[in-house]
């Protein structure tokens, strides 16, 4: 197990792997998830305005982690 602190965008929900039908809460947050690689963008109006990835983590590690702009905004579909 590995924990994300997706500290930004603030107040913004934040999205994992593509699945945006559950939001893992509002940042600033911590995630929990399995060791590796993972994706988190945050999504307004239907737009990834947000993203950033963590790769190849290790269990039992934590990592920070501020979601940069897409630019332009990419569709989530």
């Amino acid at each position: 197990m590995i924990f994300v602190n997706v500290k930004g965008p603030v107040g913004r929900e934040i999205f994992a792997s593509g699945n945006y039908d559950a939001s893992l809460g509002t940042a600033p947050v911590t995630i929990p998830r399995q060791a590796g690689t993972h994706t988190f963008e945050a999504v307004q109006d239907d737009l990834v305005d947000y993203r950033g990835k963590v790769e190849n983590v290790a269990d039992g590690m934590n990592v920070d982690l501020t979601l940069r702009p897409v630019r332009p905004p990419e569709p989530t579909s």
